[in-house]
């Protein structure tokens, strides 16, 4: 027999953060917007399922089961959700169970960390476990455990995002919704310098390339990036704009740009390693 109980939310937010820092941005952001990110919410129900659960190795194996074997959460409403406390079917191990273990692992692990690579390691985790489970459906208001769809025709798509830290932070719902609309195809970022190794290490693209802002008469520069986006063969180009939710519009999933709309001049840092 299942028993349900309703807790309050645990207090979970940029405040966990040092300020400044990318899980700071978003936590915030995702505060102040109406629509809420999928993996804010997700992070929270972790955060309360690992908290009433005594924050324990037990409590740790409970978060994983929520995501990989039976969600705990039944039901969210406001600022409470109801958990189910008695403990779900033992979970096998497997690659559902090792991504979920993953997140839950480098979700607490980044509480009160600055490094940068602690953050992206959160996000690549999330990742990860879009690709075994659907996030959309353990986000709801009742969460369902789904699996991931699967998106088969690999095809070449180069992300824009040129920008500062902040509006970098808040197109990383754009990021995941790109790449969970392109799961089977070849994901390239062009960003800025700063911002690079970040991106690299979010785990959400197989490339990233760097603008290097020619000025307007440096034509050998400007060459460069011809011959660099000519190279890539890129099949779509997709600029990165925060939606409502913090997530890309299907109009920005689906919209095709002409290459020549890509500027700057760039060099390619890495390939995705985790997606």
């Amino acid at each position: 027999m299942t028993i349900l109980s309703w807790h309050r939310v645990a207090p979970f937010g940029p405040g966990d953060f040092p300020a400044g820092t990318p899980l700071c941005r978003f936590f915030a952001w995702n505060e102040a917007a109406r629509h809420k990110d999928r993996r804010y919410i997700i992070a929270r129900d972790i955060y309360t399922l690992f908290a009433a659960f005594g924050r324990g190795e037990a409590a740790r194996a409970m978060c994983v089961a929520h995501l990989a074997r039976r969600p705990l959460v039944g039901l969210r409403v406001g600022g409470w959700v109801s958990l189910q406390l008695s403990a779900p079917d033992r979970t096998q191990d497997g690659t559902v169970v090792a991504a979920a273990r993953e997140l839950v692992d480098r979700l607490l692990a980044a509480i009160g960390a600055a490094d940068e690579a602690a953050h992206a390691a959160v996000f690549a985790a999330f990742e990860g476990l879009s690709a075994e489970i659907d996030l959309d459906a353990m986000a709801r208001r009742r969460p369902r455990l789904l699996p991931a769809k699967r998106l088969p025709a690999p095809r070449r798509v180069l992300v824009i995002r040129l920008s500062a830290l902040g509006d970098f932070v808040q197109s990383l719902g754009p990021f995941a919704a790109i790449r969970d609309h392109h799961a089977a195809d070849r994901l390239a970022l062009l960003t800025t310098a700063p911002f690079a190794d970040f991106a690299v290490g979010l785990g959400c693209f197989d490339e990233v390339l760097i603008d290097h802002r020619p000025k307007p008469h440096a034509l050998k520069e400007w060459w460069a990036l011809r011959r660099q986006l000519r190279l890539g063969r890129f099949d779509r180009v997709l600029p990165a704009a925060p939606g409502r939710n913090g997530r890309a519009s299907p109009r920005d999933a689906h919209t095709r740009m002409p290459i020549s709309a890509a500027t700057g001049s760039t060099q390619s840092t890495s390939r995705r390693s985790s997606c």
